[in-house]
């Protein structure tokens, strides 16, 4: 009775590490910071800084804000884009007054384009101190982007340029002493597995 349940006990055992072993995917992403290109492997859910902005605004003044990633691992991710770290010296809240278009397609600013003020978008959020600027997007891993069927063969790099606007009568309760407003925020990548 005991010779037969030691081979069992090291079958099982074999075939729980093959089962372990074989189940390990790699989702890695790829992004630029300054001049560099950095890797980094996901864990389950992850936010990376992927770059600071710091400017001025006045009514009806734009800055732009570029951003983009590439997954170059084996397993596909869900991702969004947040601000975190938004500082600012206006009177008032300025985020009333911010509106923030998506311009990744169409360098028009349109109501298409349009994603909200700042405000809005802040309590669409859960976290008050995290805005996500964009809904949840699936992207397939570079490595097994061809072979997924459909709309998503291949996506597996995704570029965002987004354009944040002072509202043009935005009064002078929203400047600073000083003039025009000194705003900073970073824009960072959320990514969690499915």
């Amino acid at each position: 009775m005991k010779k037969s349940i030691f081979p069992l006990g090291i079958l099982l055992m074999c075939c729980v590490l093959l089962f372990t072993g074989c189940s390990s995917t790699d989702t890695t992403i790829e992004y630029r910071d300054g001049s560099q290109t950095v890797e980094l492997d996901i864990d389950q859910r992850q936010s990376v800084k992927l770059t600071s902005f710091s400017g001025t605004f006045e009514p009806g003044l734009s800055q732009k804000v570029a951003v983009s990633f590439k997954n170059t691992g084996d397993e596909g991710i869900f991702h969004t884009f947040t601000l975190t770290n938004l500082k600012h010296n206006s009177a008032s809240d300025f985020t009333q007054v911010l509106k923030v278009y998506d311009t990744s397609a169409s360098q028009e600013l349109t109501t298409a384009n349009y994603l909200g003020t700042l405000a809005e978008l802040t309590q669409k959020s859960s976290a008050l101190d995290t805005v996500r600027l964009v809904d949840y997007i699936f992207m397939t891993g570079e490595e097994i982007a061809d072979q997924v069927p459909g709309d998503l063969n291949g996506v597996f790099e995704r570029k965002l340029e987004l354009t944040f606007v002072m509202d043009e009568t935005a009064g002078n309760e929203y400047k600073s002493a000083n003039g025009p407003v000194q705003c900073s925020f970073d824009i960072n990548l959320y990514a969690v597995k499915p």
